[in-house]
């Protein structure tokens, strides 16, 4: 998720199916969610996110706006 950098991780039959393009219906009860709590960063002028600790953005040099 960009918007605190958890993610969810799906049993991997699930992750097949939807891979192959086969649309499933998810049990929430049984996601895994890995919060990280980090903040997204972008460059104002490419657009580029990190969550990294810079303050400049590595691809174009502006400095990095939170998100």
């Amino acid at each position: 998720m960009k918007c605190c950098g958890s993610s969810v991780e799906l049993k991997q039959e699930e992750g097949r199916t939807i891979e192959n393009g086969t649309q499933i219906d998810l049990d929430l009860d049984h996601l895994m969610v890995q919060c990280h709590h980090k903040r997204i960063k972008r460059g104002a002028s490419c657009g580029f996110s990190t969550n990294g600790d810079f303050e400049y953005c590595p691809k174009c040099g502006a400095q990095l706006q939170k998100t």
